[in-house]
């Protein structure tokens, strides 16, 4: 027996806990000692192992790189480290191994304590950074954006081919170049260059739209550093956005059409994936669509607030399987169009959800804020406690039949009152009784 309680019980106070791989070895490299995270990684207990080949029990042959460090501290008596790769039957590890002896007190060597440390992500992220120079520049050259370094003296030390095809050159003969004659297309360092007046340290960045290298760019502009913290060049990156200058004037164009239809309908009926692209976009009966909608998704239509409530609102009724009702204004140039929505899903012949439809009613017209909602209130005061609960389901998209259900009534019943109230309201519509229900704060 290499260790007696005492050293055991001592291991187990810093060792037992530990995420690292902590053992201790016999002069046969049979195992002594293990703590929790090596007993984990083999699957057994110091008891089920006591005695074992070490380098057996984690897999590794005999000639490994354990067994002949093993042999190497047991002769030399000092300590030795290195990297392990071990090849588990579920995974491949990097082992940080650091083996010292554990000695009589005396010369002589009775074990061999080994703490290793799991360094596989680390190595994992050193390979990568590691890319071979001609990969990165590959990398480099593979990019849509303009790239240029510059250095201090404003020659231009290097550039990505995109950048060489816009200075009418290529990748060699670009450098030496003046950057700020050739990017900028200037006489001398304009301001915002890092390196003239106030920024002569080169510690800012700057972000600037040009069109000198032949397209609507953004430009950004950043120091290189050395290891010191000195700025030591220049990171030049343009960004074409001639196609996102087109792409925003097509949503703008969109965004138009869709105010002029929702404001020339009284109602509308679409139908969208479970994605939110429209895949039938209907309006009022006999109306032409001033624009195509199909395939488009609510991001072509609405401004970026507006169409992502509208794609969430899909996917809740996709998710829950259950149909969904809520006001939805769109608001462009100080008006305010009102509708009652009604979101359902539409499954196919085995239950799947594979779209869904939505139902638009409008219910106002709003040019100003604060409009005056009193007469609707003093109106509403008029209706029964029945009628006001017959008007708020029929107004949220329900049925007689359905409204009859709810509340425990007969259909006929429930037409009744919708006659008396409708008589009472002056109402001749149900699009007009759903706009009274929203405005008495009904929905």
């Amino acid at each position: 027996m290499l260790l007696d309680g005492g050293i055991i019980e001592a291991l187990n106070r810093f060792a037992a806990n530990s995420d690292d791989l902590i053992f201790v070895v016999n002069k046969s490299f049979g195992v002594e000692y293990l703590n929790a995270s090596v007993s984990g990684l083999i699957g057994s207990a110091l008891e089920e192992v006591h005695g074992k080949s070490y380098a057996d029990l984690v897999h590794e042959a005999r000639g490994g790189p354990l067994n002949t460090n093993f042999k190497r501290v047991f002769e030399s008596g000092e300590p030795v480290s290195f990297e392990n790769n071990l090849a588990l039957p579920d995974r491949q590890l990097v082992l940080d191994v650091r083996l010292s002896p554990i000695r009589n007190g005396g010369r002589s060597v009775l074990g061999v304590l080994g703490i290793a440390r799991d360094i596989t992500e680390r190595k994992q992220r050193e390979d990568l950074i590691s890319m071979s120079r001609k990969q990165w520049l590959l990398a480099i050259d593979g990019m849509p954006h303009l790239l240029a370094v510059a250095g201090r003296d404003h020659r231009i030390q290097r550039v990505n081919v995109a950048m060489a095809h816009r200075l009418k050159s290529n990748v060699r003969d670009a450098i030496g170049l003046t950057c700020y004659e050739r990017l900028h297309g200037t006489t001398e360092p304009p301001d915002f260059c890092p390196f003239v007046n106030g920024n002569g340290g080169g510690e800012y960045t700057a972000e600037v739209r040009e069109s000198h290298l032949g397209c609507d760019c953004v430009s950004n502009i950043s120091p290189i550093m050395d290891g010191e913290g000195n700025a030591v060049g220049c990171l030049y990156i343009a960004r074409d956005i001639t196609e996102n200058d087109r792409a925003l004037e097509v949503r703008r164009s969109g965004e138009e059409c869709m105010r002029k239809l929702l404001k020339s309908s009284e109602y509308t009926s679409s139908i969208q994936d479970v994605e939110g692209k429209y895949v039938f976009f209907n309006s009022m009966p006999g109306e032409r669509l001033p624009y195509d909608l199909i395939g488009k998704t609510p991001f072509d239509l609405f401004d970026s607030v507006t169409a992502s409530k509208l794609v969430e609102r899909v996917k809740k009724a996709v998710a829950s399987g259950r149909d969904i009702t809520e006001q939805f204004d769109f608001t462009r140039g100080g008006e305010t169009l009102r509708f009652f929505d009604r979101i359902s899903p539409v499954r196919d012949a085995v239950g799947g959800i594979k779209a869904v439809v939505t139902v638009s009613t409008k219910i106002a017209e709003i040019r100003k804020v604060g409009d005056d909602l009193s007469t609707f209130s003093t109106s509403s005061a008029r209706l029964t406690q029945r009628e006001r609960q017959i008007l708020q389901l029929l107004a949220r998209g329900m049925t007689s039949i359905q409204a009859a259900e709810t509340l425990g009534i007969s259909r006929k019943t429930v037409e009744t009152h919708r006659s008396h109230i409708m008589h009472k309201l002056d109402l001749h519509k149900t699009s007009a009784l759903v706009s009274y229900a929203a405005k008495s704060g009904l929905l």
